[in-house]
């Protein structure tokens, strides 16, 4: 999956998980220590993307 594919799937889950910008901001943080996808590398995102996955996202 290429960056932007993962940071759409993101936005998705984002939204799905129903999290506002505060607390998807804190989640980003506290699984790789950025709040934000475009300054993420890949391997972060797919990072992120598992968290989410864990959390009930299934994209």
């Amino acid at each position: 999956m290429t960056k932007p594919q993962l940071i759409r799937l993101i936005h998705i889950a984002k939204s799905k998980l129903s999290l506002d910008d505060e607390t998807y901001r804190a989640k980003l943080e506290a699984a790789v220590g950025k709040t934000s996808c475009t300054a993420m590398t890949h391997g972060e995102l797919q990072t992120v993307y598992q968290s989410f996955q864990d959390a009930g996202f299934n994209g």
